[in-house]
């Protein structure tokens, strides 16, 4: 039986229309998703999350077998007010950053039909940096428990205030999608931090052509943190030795600072899928002008076959930080606070996974998942091998590591 995940889902960017909504009338439509998952990790060592930015709490050390890694439930309201205008908001509950599980605002938008081909949103969107943005959060669209994290988890802008333009021009048998973005955006991490998003800029151009997909993406914006680790600590500590015993500690506030560094992340992306198999890669690099938002290349490469209602997948994935990891221009004591802050970014790890999704009833699927995840220390520098792994005891960061995860789901839209 052939099947496409990805047209089954009502996803603005996709070309396909949209399949499944329930009709309220008056122009009303409303459409939900949500998976049910646990995730089982065979090391008490360390936390396993699907992005160490935005989760404290997962599977290892905290509890070795938990739902809050990949458990989420979201809700689309659709209010088409005129031929031309439309509405769009989206809310999500699922684990945040500060633990709690209230709904909360993704997408609150409205739509204008410039031409036929055109259309221009504003409100809160998710920024395109990725193939799988505008559906990350709908893993029944997707055929693994979950996106791969050692990519997906590489840049930080989950959502932004702005615009974005829709153009889908067609080449002969070539459709395209020309998207560029304007916004700016706040988000909430963990810790209690803020990172402040500003002047984002963005451009994501897809190509359709029989079976391939391909997809190019870029986008700029400049960072801000806010943090007490930032501000509290690291900062007055390298200005009490820029004052005193250390001029380098000068320079050392500017180049590991977070206020106002330019950042960049650039992606390509290709997919072939023929409805009875599909191979699908992406491939991205993250720049700063702060060396605390280490240079980071990562990528994945996944494939799989369908067998009526069987889809067995493989996938293997990489993430890499390419900066230094000792410090050693300044003092002594520069020298430990800046080389202790470059520990900190480590996030060398591969994964390899085996997995199957099974799609049992309609609009319902079960997966299972087994990941093996490899940590590699930067030069073998303690603290460098956690990965993207969070609440590591020291043993684990000080080593790489061999972890094993078992996951299950139970997707679902209508």
């Amino acid at each position: 039986m052939k099947k496409n995940f990805f047209p089954l889902i009502c996803i603005p960017l996709l070309f396909t229309p949209c399949v499944y909504a329930v009709d309220l009338g008056h122009g009303f439509s409303l459409k939900g998703f949500g998976t049910a998952g646990m995730v089982a990790n065979t090391d008490d060592q360390a936390d396993y999350v699907a992005n160490h930015a935005f989760q404290n709490y997962g599977a290892g050390r905290s509890d070795q077998v938990t739902y809050q890694v990949d458990t989420r439930f979201g809700m689309q309201m659709d209010w088409q007010a005129l031929d031309r205008l439309s509405f769009t908001a989206q809310a999500i509950t699922k684990q945040y950053e500060d633990k709690t599980w209230e709904p909360r605002l993704e997408w609150g938008y409205a739509k204008v039909k410039l031409l036929d081909n055109v259309d221009v949103r504003a409100g809160q969107i998710r920024p395109a940096i990725y193939m799988l943005s505008d559906y990350l959060d709908i893993n029944y669209a997707n055929p693994w428990v979950r996106p791969p994290s050692d990519f997906y988890s590489a840049a930080s802008i989950t959502h932004m205030t702005g615009i974005d333009f829709l153009w889908r021009p067609k080449t002969g048998p070539v459709t395209w999608l020309v998207q560029p973005y304007f916004g700016e955006s706040n988000v909430k991490l963990v810790g209690g931090s803020n990172l402040d998003a500003e002047n984002i800029a963005g451009i994501n151009l897809t190509a359709n052509y029989q079976d391939f997909t391909f997809r190019f993406g870029f986008v700029n914006y400049v960072l801000t943190l806010h943090s007490n680790d930032f501000d509290t600590t690291l900062i007055p500590a390298l200005q009490g030795l820029c004052l005193t015993i250390d001029p380098v500690a000068c320079q050392a506030i500017s180049d590991f600072g977070l206020k106002n560094a330019e950042s960049s992340f650039g992606s390509i992306g290709v997919t072939w899928d023929n409805g009875d198999y599909f191979i699908t890669s992406e491939a991205g690099r993250r720049n700063s002008t702060s060396r605390t938002v280490s240079a980071l290349t990562s990528w994945y490469i996944s494939g799989g076959a369908r067998f009526n209602e069987f889809t067995p997948y493989v996938t293997f994935s990489s993430s890499k930080s390419e900066d230094n990891t000792v410090y050693t221009s300044g003092s002594v004591y520069t020298n430990q606070i800046i080389t202790a802050l470059l520990a900190n970014g480590g996030q060398n790890q591969s994964t390899f996974t085996l997995g199957v999704r099974y799609d049992f009833y309609e609009n319902f699927a079960l997966k299972f998942q087994w990941d093996r995840i490899d940590t590699q220390t930067r030069g073998g520098q303690a603290g460098t091998g956690k990965g993207l792994f969070i609440n590591p005891t020291t043993e684990f960061g000080n080593s790489p590591n061999t972890v094993d995860l078992l996951s299950t789901s139970i997707d679902f839209v209508f």
